[in-house]
């Protein structure tokens, strides 16, 4: 009886031992998103784009394009920037975007991290010529 009675009281505490508090998760946290700062459309399609990554650790430029009917309407580029220079502020050149379209393209972009934070994202336009 009374080794039922112990295993009762223990259980809550085993319980409680399980689920850490937020101050412990906050501190353990993994990661901060990055943040796309800006973006400058330059002629001939081409685009740049400032960011900081806390973390460091940026992996891909996820862009999509908003008015256009080509099948690709989603494009990603990798990101090879050390992390020194992602913490430190850095600045991504894109230069696929037209790939045969004439006009002005809408597009939508975002940074992602090896964690898979997303940045905030951004809306521009890409002149691709007539």
């Amino acid at each position: 009886m009374m080794r039922k009675s112990c295993a009762l009281l223990l259980f809550p505490l085993l319980l409680a031992a399980c689920h850490p508090s937020d101050s412990f998760r906050e501190a353990f946290s993994s990661g901060t998103a990055p943040v796309l700062e800006s973006v400058t459309p330059q002629p001939d399609g081409i685009a740049e784009f400032r960011f900081h990554a806390v973390d460091g650790n940026v992996v891909v430029l996820h862009r999509e394009v908003l008015n256009s009917a080509a099948p690709r309407a989603q494009l990603d580029s990798s990101v090879d920037i050390d992390p020194a220079r992602q913490r430190a502020g850095a600045t991504v050149t894109d230069r696929g975007v037209c790939d045969g379209e004439t006009g002005r393209i809408a597009i939508r972009a975002f940074l992602i991290d090896a964690n898979h934070y997303h940045s905030n994202p951004v809306e521009y336009s890409i002149d691709c010529g007539r």
